[in-house]
């Protein structure tokens, strides 16, 4: 299911806080953010809010953080500071129907157990019956509906709530932000055909949104107003029906030959910046090249590396739980930043598919193995008897965690050198596989193929470049396993090809073949030095720039790893350069196979000319 990119941050968490803070000015995401705001602060738990803990299980899997949820919604409830009252849409039910859906986007986050969610309504609402002079004679609704169902009409919601204030923004002409808060409308107008084919009676949960959408916007003045202001047409959907009487989908008017240069989407960064009236061209080349750089900010491992490191947040979310009251007590800053962190990460776990909790659990137990390291040894303002809370506190998440969910820790007594370059080597795979499922969707459907797929060349070309003059050779010892190099039969330095594929243009294919990339060399030990090598620690493995003076080229061995060139010490290293493969771009390719990276490419060479003929271009 494809959603709305610009999401509010708890639909994911760090993305949009980082990329999208233009929803802050929403009057919706305002109140949301007071209540994430009201409910992290609570230090203090009144004795009331204790009832939680009776009607919600705390043995089964995610009960505690339901418990924990359920008392930071009593405390709101029963505190004085209206926080219904800091809702600037204060009109008839608004403050309180907002919070309804706030409150149970919280509990679809951590789990989705229709007998624990009736319990935890069961417990808030206990409050809200009892206090209800100071709650606005507010209570809450359970929904009862699943994860997915609820994504969808929160959505619908979100839009039916802000699309007016949205209005107003775009109406003000802002040039820097009117593009962007056009790119929201045209998800969502293309959302709700996307959705609404499934939804035709009233059984469907969100099939009176989907009406009030209609409602609200299947107006011909509306309409005229989003295609003037937002340089929008009518265009046929790529999914669902098209009817005449209802909501378009939406795409974008303009010159064609931009398009063909650009990519016929004006709302990704390079397109929004073509509609900004004055920009200057060391401007232009900037964002060109932040752009690739903002989708790998998204990747979800990055996304989950971020959420690990924000110690702030975790400290203020996780430090007041049961799990850590004994790491806290220790009153050990780095102790304490990276029990809420791990508390974090593990219980993150669980929102996201088999695949990428495998991946994500095997970096969260290097991300414990490298804090070991550094804290116990390095910094050492941890000692190692009190790193046994941490390790207990991972023993305790995993005894609660459903069989299907749990993440195992694996932790590696290895030095901090070992540990970095299979961390990198991991976040390399995996925002890699993240490049290459947009661009293989793309493939599938045809659409934009060469704007995604230049992305993942570019990102795979780059760590290519990276990797290979970070690893001069292999030593011929070596274990083809290596804890450094090797993680699986996809990500593994011995196989550069299966590991940094490729997109080929010509062939609108991905490809991984042995013979696409230049393997790292084999090296050995000039039998001359070898003596005096095995004296050596296993350390002066890494070691490159020594060893790398006495080793000699051997012919081809038999392990099938390519030799290399040394000559000898005062001699010049003879390694060659990594090729970076880029195939020719056929006639009817030669216009539309240019994505955003290669625009930067032609932003260097001619920048100037095609910038402002395009811009003229774009004007008539």
């Amino acid at each position: 299911m494809i959603y709305p990119t610009i999401r509010y941050p708890e639909d994911d968490e760090t993305a949009a806080s980082d990329f999208y803070p233009l929803l802050k000015n929403l009057n919706l995401y305002e109140f949301y953010e007071e209540l994430d705001k009201e409910s992290s602060s609570i230090i203090y738990s009144d004795p009331k809010c204790d009832q939680c803990s009776n009607h919600i299980a705390s043995e089964v899997s995610t009960g505690r953080e339901l418990i924990a949820l359920c008392k930071k919604v009593c405390n709101i409830i029963l505190s004085n500071n209206d926080i219904l009252g800091k809702c600037k849409d204060n009109i008839d039910n608004k403050p309180c129907q907002h919070m309804n859906y706030w409150l149970y986007n919280k509990i679809m986050s951590i789990i989705d157990n229709t007998s624990l969610v009736r319990n935890f309504y069961a417990a808030v609402n206990m409050y809200t019956h009892t206090h209800k002079h100071i709650f606005r004679n507010c209570t809450f609704t359970n929904f009862e509906i699943d994860k997915d169902k609820f994504k969808k009409k929160h959505i619908l919601y979100k839009f039916l709530e802000s699309y007016d204030d949205m209005k107003n923004k775009i109406d003000s002409q802002n040039e820097l932000y009117t593009p962007l808060y056009c790119k929201r409308v045209k998800e969502y107008f293309n959302f709700y055909n996307l959705i609404k084919d499934n939804c035709t009676n009233d059984t469907c949960k969100h099939s009176e949104d989907l009406q009030n959408f209609k409602k609200k916007i299947n107006k011909p003045e509306e309409l005229t107003f989003i295609y003037e202001k937002c340089k929008y047409k009518s265009i046929s959907c790529k999914h669902g029906t098209n009817g005449n009487d209802d909501v378009p989908c939406l795409g974008p008017q303009g010159n064609p030959l931009l398009f063909q240069i650009f990519g016929n989407d004006p709302d990704n960064i390079v397109n929004v910046l073509l509609n900004v009236a004055i920009i200057s061209v060391p401007t232009l080349t900037i964002f060109l090249i932040l752009f690739k750089d903002v989708h790998e900010q998204i990747c979800p491992l990055n996304r989950f590396i971020r959420e690990l490191e924000n110690f702030n947040h975790n400290n203020q979310r996780f430090s007041t739980y049961d799990d850590l009251t004994d790491i806290v007590a220790e009153n050990n800053k780095s102790l304490k930043d990276i029990g809420c962190a791990v508390y974090k990460g593990y219980t993150r776990l669980t929102a996201f598919d088999d695949e990428n909790r495998r991946k994500f659990c095997d970096y969260l137990n290097l991300w414990l193995d490298e804090k070991k390291n550094t804290h116990t040894t390095v910094k050492s303002d941890i000692i190692i008897e009190k790193w046994v809370l941490i390790e207990n506190l991972w023993d305790k998440l995993y005894e609660i965690e459903h069989p299907s969910r749990k993440c195992e820790r694996q932790g590696k007594e290895k030095n901090a050198s070992e540990i970095k370059k299979r961390m990198d080597l991991m976040v390399y795979c995996a925002n890699r596989d993240y490049f290459k499922d947009l661009c293989k969707k793309d493939i599938s459907w045809k659409s934009n193929v060469n704007q995604k797929c230049s992305l993942f060349n570019e990102f795979t070309n780059k760590n290519y470049t990276k990797f290979y003059n970070e690893n001069e050779c292999f030593d011929k010892a070596q274990d083809p396993q290596d804890y450094r190099y090797h993680i699986s039969k996809e990500c593994t330095l011995y196989n550069m090809s299966k590991t940094f594929p490729i997109f080929d243009s010509e062939q609108k294919a991905i490809l991984d073949n042995d013979n696409i990339r230049t393997a790292i060399k084999k090296c050995v030990i000039h039998p001359e030095v070898e003596d005096k090598n095995t004296k050596q620690t296993g350390d002066v493995v890494d070691d490159r720039t020594k060893t790398s003076e006495s080793r000699i080229a051997l012919d081809e061995s038999e392990d099938g790893l390519a030799e290399s060139k040394f000559r000898h010490s005062e001699q010049e290293v003879d390694l060659p350069s990594p090729p970076v493969i880029v195939f020719p771009t056929s006639t009817d390719a030669s216009l539309t196979d240019i994505g955003h990276s290669k625009s930067v490419y032609y932003a260097g060479l001619s920048v100037s000319g095609v910038f402002f003929t395009s811009m003229v271009l774009y004007k008539v």
